[in-house]
Protein backbone atom coordinates (compact mmCIF):
# COMPACT_ATOMS: atom_id res chain seq x y z
CA UNK A 1 0.00 0.00 0.00
CA UNK A 2 1.63 3.40 -0.85
CA UNK A 3 2.55 5.28 1.86
CA UNK A 4 1.34 8.54 0.44
CA UNK A 5 -2.00 6.75 0.59
CA UNK A 6 -2.03 6.41 4.51
CA UNK A 7 -1.09 9.89 4.81
CA UNK A 8 -3.59 11.18 3.16
CA UNK A 9 -6.28 9.21 4.27
CA UNK A 10 -4.74 10.08 7.76
CA UNK A 11 -5.10 13.67 6.85
CA UNK A 12 -8.88 13.45 5.97
CA UNK A 13 -9.92 11.85 8.60
CA UNK A 14 -8.09 14.31 11.13
CA UNK A 15 -9.74 17.17 9.55
CA UNK A 16 -13.01 15.62 8.94
CA UNK A 17 -13.04 14.16 12.56
CA UNK A 18 -11.58 17.66 13.92
CA UNK A 19 -8.89 15.82 15.13
CA UNK A 20 -5.21 16.91 15.39
CA UNK A 21 -3.21 15.81 12.40
CA UNK A 22 0.03 13.75 12.46
CA UNK A 23 3.00 14.72 11.53
CA UNK A 24 2.67 15.08 8.11
CA UNK A 25 -0.18 17.24 8.48
CA UNK A 26 2.31 20.51 8.28
CA UNK A 27 4.12 19.69 5.08
CA UNK A 28 2.56 18.75 1.61
CA UNK A 29 -0.72 18.82 3.14
CA UNK A 30 -3.69 18.61 0.37
CA UNK A 31 -5.60 20.62 3.18
CA UNK A 32 -4.58 24.09 2.78
CA UNK A 33 -5.65 26.63 5.34
CA UNK A 34 -7.73 27.79 2.65
CA UNK A 35 -9.08 24.96 1.46
CA UNK A 36 -10.12 24.23 5.41
CA UNK A 37 -11.81 27.36 5.93
CA UNK A 38 -14.15 26.89 2.65
CA UNK A 39 -15.13 23.25 3.35
CA UNK A 40 -15.93 24.11 7.23
CA UNK A 41 -18.38 27.11 6.29
CA UNK A 42 -20.24 25.03 3.30
CA UNK A 43 -20.42 21.97 5.80
CA UNK A 44 -21.82 24.63 9.01
CA UNK A 45 -24.16 26.15 6.09
CA UNK A 46 -25.90 22.81 5.20
CA UNK A 47 -26.19 21.50 8.60
CA UNK A 48 -22.26 21.06 10.50
CA UNK A 49 -19.49 18.78 9.51
CA UNK A 50 -17.86 16.91 12.70
CA UNK A 51 -20.60 14.76 13.96
CA UNK A 52 -21.77 13.70 10.89
CA UNK A 53 -18.84 12.32 9.45
CA UNK A 54 -18.99 8.25 10.70
CA UNK A 55 -15.85 6.69 8.90
CA UNK A 56 -12.52 7.37 7.02
CA UNK A 57 -10.86 4.54 5.52
CA UNK A 58 -9.12 3.05 2.37
CA UNK A 59 -10.85 0.56 -0.15
CA UNK A 60 -9.22 -2.12 -1.50
CA UNK A 61 -7.63 -2.80 -5.30
CA UNK A 62 -9.48 -5.47 -7.19
CA UNK A 63 -12.95 -4.92 -5.48
CA UNK A 64 -15.88 -3.31 -7.46
CA UNK A 65 -13.84 0.10 -8.10
CA UNK A 66 -11.06 -1.93 -9.85
CA UNK A 67 -7.71 -2.12 -8.94
CA UNK A 68 -6.99 1.18 -7.75
CA UNK A 69 -6.97 2.02 -4.02
CA UNK A 70 -9.90 4.19 -3.27
CA UNK A 71 -10.80 6.39 0.33
CA UNK A 72 -14.15 5.73 1.38
CA UNK A 73 -15.62 8.42 3.84
CA UNK A 74 -18.76 7.42 5.58
CA UNK A 75 -21.76 10.01 6.02
CA UNK A 76 -24.45 9.81 8.93
CA UNK A 77 -27.51 8.16 7.29
CA UNK A 78 -29.03 11.80 9.55
CA UNK A 79 -27.38 14.44 6.83
CA UNK A 80 -29.45 12.54 3.50
CA UNK A 81 -31.06 15.56 2.64
CA UNK A 82 -27.87 17.42 2.11
CA UNK A 83 -25.75 13.92 1.19
CA UNK A 84 -25.24 15.50 -2.62
CA UNK A 85 -24.25 19.02 -1.16
CA UNK A 86 -21.55 16.81 1.40
CA UNK A 87 -20.07 14.44 -1.23
CA UNK A 88 -19.85 17.67 -4.20
CA UNK A 89 -17.94 20.31 -1.70
CA UNK A 90 -15.28 17.29 -0.44
CA UNK A 91 -15.09 15.99 -4.06
CA UNK A 92 -14.47 20.03 -5.29
CA UNK A 93 -12.26 21.07 -2.58
CA UNK A 94 -9.91 17.78 -2.83
CA UNK A 95 -10.00 17.53 -6.72
CA UNK A 96 -6.20 16.96 -6.71
CA UNK A 97 -7.19 14.18 -4.08
CA UNK A 98 -9.62 12.87 -6.43
CA UNK A 99 -7.84 12.71 -9.21
CA UNK A 100 -5.27 10.74 -7.57
CA UNK A 101 -7.46 8.27 -5.64
CA UNK A 102 -10.90 7.94 -6.17
CA UNK A 103 -13.87 8.99 -2.92
CA UNK A 104 -16.44 6.77 -2.36
CA UNK A 105 -19.15 8.17 -0.03
CA UNK A 106 -21.78 6.07 2.03
CA UNK A 107 -24.24 6.65 4.06
CA UNK A 108 -24.30 4.66 7.37
CA UNK A 109 -25.93 4.90 10.27
CA UNK A 110 -23.61 5.34 13.67
CA UNK A 111 -21.59 2.36 14.84
CA UNK A 112 -22.21 0.56 18.05
CA UNK A 113 -21.07 -1.15 20.49
CA UNK A 114 -22.11 -5.24 19.70
CA UNK A 115 -23.10 -5.97 22.95
CA UNK A 116 -26.75 -6.75 23.86
CA UNK A 117 -28.91 -8.09 26.61
CA UNK A 118 -29.75 -11.55 25.34
CA UNK A 119 -27.38 -14.64 25.77
CA UNK A 120 -26.78 -18.73 24.79
CA UNK A 121 -27.14 -21.48 26.67
CA UNK A 122 -24.34 -22.90 28.72
CA UNK A 123 -21.83 -25.49 27.17
CA UNK A 124 -19.14 -27.42 28.42
CA UNK A 125 -16.38 -27.77 27.26
CA UNK A 126 -16.20 -24.20 26.98
CA UNK A 127 -16.06 -23.10 23.28
CA UNK A 128 -14.63 -19.77 21.97
CA UNK A 129 -17.77 -18.26 20.18
CA UNK A 130 -19.89 -18.52 22.85
CA UNK A 131 -21.56 -16.12 25.73
CA UNK A 132 -19.67 -14.74 28.59
CA UNK A 133 -20.08 -11.59 30.23
CA UNK A 134 -19.07 -9.54 33.25
CA UNK A 135 -20.91 -11.06 36.40
CA UNK A 136 -24.00 -8.61 37.34
CA UNK A 137 -23.38 -6.64 34.14
CA UNK A 138 -26.34 -6.45 31.59
CA UNK A 139 -24.03 -6.06 28.37
CA UNK A 140 -23.11 -9.12 26.92
CA UNK A 141 -20.87 -10.37 24.42
CA UNK A 142 -18.83 -13.57 23.08
CA UNK A 143 -16.11 -15.03 23.98
CA UNK A 144 -12.94 -14.34 21.06
CA UNK A 145 -10.19 -17.04 21.64
CA UNK A 146 -8.25 -18.55 24.09
CA UNK A 147 -4.54 -17.72 24.79
CA UNK A 148 -1.68 -17.32 27.01
CA UNK A 149 1.02 -14.68 27.96
CA UNK A 150 3.93 -14.26 26.39
CA UNK A 151 5.60 -13.33 29.70
CA UNK A 152 4.75 -17.01 30.80
CA UNK A 153 4.56 -19.22 27.78
CA UNK A 154 4.94 -22.23 29.45
CA UNK A 155 2.69 -21.69 32.22
CA UNK A 156 -0.45 -23.90 32.46
CA UNK A 157 -2.24 -20.67 32.97
CA UNK A 158 -5.04 -20.29 30.05
CA UNK A 159 -6.89 -16.80 29.26
CA UNK A 160 -9.52 -16.16 27.30
CA UNK A 161 -10.00 -12.72 25.21
CA UNK A 162 -13.16 -10.45 24.76
CA UNK A 163 -13.57 -6.67 24.28
CA UNK A 164 -13.45 -4.19 27.17
CA UNK A 165 -16.73 -3.24 26.65
CA UNK A 166 -17.78 -7.19 27.69
CA UNK A 167 -15.22 -7.80 30.23
CA UNK A 168 -14.77 -4.74 31.62
CA UNK A 169 -17.69 -2.26 31.00
CA UNK A 170 -15.41 0.36 29.33
CA UNK A 171 -12.96 0.86 31.90
CA UNK A 172 -15.54 0.49 34.74
CA UNK A 173 -14.71 -2.76 36.35
CA UNK A 174 -11.81 -3.53 39.09
CA UNK A 175 -9.19 -6.42 37.77
CA UNK A 176 -9.86 -9.45 39.61
CA UNK A 177 -14.22 -8.92 38.66
CA UNK A 178 -15.86 -12.19 38.03
CA UNK A 179 -16.28 -13.30 34.67
CA UNK A 180 -19.47 -15.84 33.84
CA UNK A 181 -20.95 -18.30 30.90
CA UNK A 182 -23.44 -17.40 30.03
CA UNK A 183 -24.43 -14.28 30.83
CA UNK A 184 -26.69 -13.67 34.08
CA UNK A 185 -28.96 -12.14 30.99
CA UNK A 186 -30.08 -15.75 30.80
CA UNK A 187 -31.35 -17.10 34.08
CA UNK A 188 -29.21 -20.50 33.20
CA UNK A 189 -29.20 -22.89 35.80
CA UNK A 190 -25.66 -23.87 35.08
CA UNK A 191 -24.09 -20.46 35.04
CA UNK A 192 -20.87 -20.58 36.78
CA UNK A 193 -17.99 -18.48 37.00
CA UNK A 194 -15.26 -19.41 34.39
CA UNK A 195 -12.51 -16.91 35.87
CA UNK A 196 -11.75 -13.03 36.72
CA UNK A 197 -10.17 -10.02 35.14
CA UNK A 198 -6.71 -9.89 33.93
CA UNK A 199 -5.76 -6.74 31.83
CA UNK A 200 -7.55 -4.51 30.01
CA UNK A 201 -6.54 -2.10 27.57
CA UNK A 202 -7.90 1.36 28.38
CA UNK A 203 -10.51 3.00 26.31
CA UNK A 204 -9.72 6.67 25.76
CA UNK A 205 -12.80 8.79 24.88
CA UNK A 206 -12.79 12.94 23.97
CA UNK A 207 -11.29 15.40 21.65
CA UNK A 208 -7.86 14.40 20.63
CA UNK A 209 -8.02 10.52 22.04
CA UNK A 210 -7.49 7.41 19.76
CA UNK A 211 -8.03 4.30 20.59
CA UNK A 212 -6.69 1.19 18.54
CA UNK A 213 -8.19 -1.67 19.95
CA UNK A 214 -11.34 -2.31 22.08
CA UNK A 215 -10.04 -5.64 24.05
CA UNK A 216 -9.40 -6.85 27.50
CA UNK A 217 -8.47 -11.11 28.52
CA UNK A 218 -9.62 -12.49 31.90
CA UNK A 219 -7.92 -15.71 33.77
CA UNK A 220 -9.62 -18.81 32.91
CA UNK A 221 -10.67 -21.24 36.08
CA UNK A 222 -8.42 -24.20 36.29
CA UNK A 223 -11.90 -25.76 37.14
CA UNK A 224 -13.01 -25.09 33.68
CA UNK A 225 -12.71 -27.41 31.08
CA UNK A 226 -12.24 -26.23 27.65
CA UNK A 227 -11.94 -26.59 23.99
CA UNK A 228 -9.70 -24.25 22.16
CA UNK A 229 -11.89 -24.77 18.68
CA UNK A 230 -13.70 -21.84 17.90
CA UNK A 231 -17.51 -23.20 17.48
CA UNK A 232 -18.19 -24.28 14.15
CA UNK A 233 -15.35 -22.89 12.60
CA UNK A 234 -12.23 -25.05 14.54
CA UNK A 235 -8.29 -24.50 16.02
CA UNK A 236 -7.07 -21.24 15.38
CA UNK A 237 -4.16 -22.22 12.70
CA UNK A 238 -2.43 -18.53 13.07
CA UNK A 239 -3.23 -15.32 12.30
CA UNK A 240 -3.08 -12.46 9.40
CA UNK A 241 -3.24 -9.16 7.94
CA UNK A 242 -6.41 -8.58 5.67
CA UNK A 243 -5.93 -8.23 2.01
CA UNK A 244 -7.78 -7.62 -1.00
CA UNK A 245 -11.57 -9.02 -0.40
CA UNK A 246 -10.40 -11.42 1.96
CA UNK A 247 -13.22 -14.08 3.02
CA UNK A 248 -14.34 -13.68 6.48
CA UNK A 249 -15.92 -15.98 9.19
CA UNK A 250 -16.69 -15.54 12.91
CA UNK A 251 -19.28 -17.71 15.46
CA UNK A 252 -20.73 -14.88 18.04
CA UNK A 253 -23.04 -15.35 20.56
CA UNK A 254 -25.94 -13.50 18.79
CA UNK A 255 -26.01 -14.49 15.21
CA UNK A 256 -23.74 -17.29 15.04
CA UNK A 257 -22.02 -18.70 11.78
CA UNK A 258 -21.47 -16.17 9.40
CA UNK A 259 -19.39 -15.49 6.19
CA UNK A 260 -18.43 -11.40 5.07
CA UNK A 261 -16.05 -9.94 2.58
CA UNK A 262 -13.12 -7.32 4.17
CA UNK A 263 -13.93 -3.97 2.23
CA UNK A 264 -12.31 -1.07 4.25
CA UNK A 265 -8.85 -1.78 5.74
CA UNK A 266 -7.49 1.36 8.03
CA UNK A 267 -10.73 2.72 9.03
CA UNK A 268 -10.98 5.63 11.33
CA UNK A 269 -14.17 5.22 13.15
CA UNK A 270 -15.92 7.20 15.57
CA UNK A 271 -18.23 4.98 17.82
CA UNK A 272 -20.97 6.42 20.51
CA UNK A 273 -21.98 4.83 23.39
CA UNK A 274 -24.17 6.28 26.36
CA UNK A 275 -23.34 10.13 24.99
CA UNK A 276 -19.69 9.27 24.99
CA UNK A 277 -17.70 9.38 21.84
CA UNK A 278 -14.52 6.83 21.48
CA UNK A 279 -12.53 7.40 17.91
CA UNK A 280 -10.67 4.28 16.92
CA UNK A 281 -8.15 4.42 14.22
CA UNK A 282 -6.78 2.10 11.98
CA UNK A 283 -9.82 -0.62 11.95
CA UNK A 284 -11.15 -2.83 9.59
CA UNK A 285 -14.33 -3.07 8.04
CA UNK A 286 -16.73 -6.43 6.96
CA UNK A 287 -20.00 -6.41 5.55
CA UNK A 288 -21.77 -9.64 5.02
CA UNK A 289 -21.92 -11.99 1.99
CA UNK A 290 -24.57 -14.53 3.99
CA UNK A 291 -27.10 -14.01 1.51
CA UNK A 292 -28.55 -11.14 2.73
CA UNK A 293 -27.76 -11.98 6.63
CA UNK A 294 -26.01 -9.31 9.08
CA UNK A 295 -22.54 -10.38 9.33
CA UNK A 296 -23.04 -9.54 13.04
CA UNK A 297 -25.30 -7.87 15.60
CA UNK A 298 -25.54 -7.02 18.60
CA UNK A 299 -24.09 -9.72 21.37
CA UNK A 300 -21.21 -10.44 18.71
CA UNK A 301 -18.70 -8.20 20.27
CA UNK A 302 -15.64 -10.19 20.81
CA UNK A 303 -16.04 -12.35 18.82
CA UNK A 304 -12.74 -13.84 16.40
CA UNK A 305 -13.12 -13.09 12.64
CA UNK A 306 -10.94 -15.16 10.60
CA UNK A 307 -9.69 -15.80 6.94
CA UNK A 308 -12.13 -18.40 5.32
CA UNK A 309 -9.07 -20.08 3.37
CA UNK A 310 -6.68 -20.85 5.73
CA UNK A 311 -8.49 -20.01 9.76
CA UNK A 312 -6.14 -17.55 10.45
CA UNK A 313 -7.38 -14.92 12.99
CA UNK A 314 -8.01 -11.04 11.07
CA UNK A 315 -9.42 -9.59 14.14
CA UNK A 316 -11.66 -8.88 17.23
CA UNK A 317 -15.08 -7.75 16.23
CA UNK A 318 -16.15 -4.72 18.41
CA UNK A 319 -18.88 -2.52 16.87
CA UNK A 320 -21.51 -3.03 14.15
CA UNK A 321 -23.93 -1.53 11.85
CA UNK A 322 -27.93 -1.28 11.57
CA UNK A 323 -26.66 -2.96 7.92
CA UNK A 324 -25.48 -5.67 9.58
CA UNK A 325 -21.78 -4.36 8.99
CA UNK A 326 -18.86 -4.53 11.91
CA UNK A 327 -15.62 -3.18 12.68
CA UNK A 328 -12.73 -5.29 13.88
CA UNK A 329 -9.49 -4.51 15.81
CA UNK A 330 -6.64 -5.82 13.60
CA UNK A 331 -5.55 -8.92 15.43
CA UNK A 332 -1.93 -7.79 15.98
CA UNK A 333 -3.03 -4.95 17.34
CA UNK A 334 -5.07 -6.76 20.19
CA UNK A 335 -2.05 -9.50 20.49
CA UNK A 336 -0.03 -6.77 20.67
CA UNK A 337 -0.91 -4.51 23.18
CA UNK A 338 -2.30 -7.37 25.53
CA UNK A 339 1.04 -9.12 25.01
CA UNK A 340 -0.41 -12.70 24.41
CA UNK A 341 -0.53 -15.41 21.71
CA UNK A 342 -3.59 -17.20 20.99
CA UNK A 343 -3.61 -21.06 21.74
Amino acid sequence: MPLELIRIKDELSSFLFNLPGNDYTSRNSFFVEETSHHLHGGFEHVGGPINNVVAVGIGLPNGQFGDDFTIHVFLNRLVEPYYDSFCSMISEKYSELNSRYRIIFKLASQPTFAACKSSMNYSSPLKAGLSCSADLINNIGTLGFFCKLRSAPESSDIYICSNNHVLSALNTLPIGYNIVHPSNQHADPNQANIGYLYDSIMMHSGANMYNYVDAAVAKLDSSVQYDTDICCIGPVNGYTSPNERMSVHKHGCKTGYTIGEVKIIRTDVQISSGGVDYMFKDQIYVESTSGGNAFADKGDSGSLVLSVEDNDAVGLLFATTDDGSAFINPIEYVLNQLDIDIV
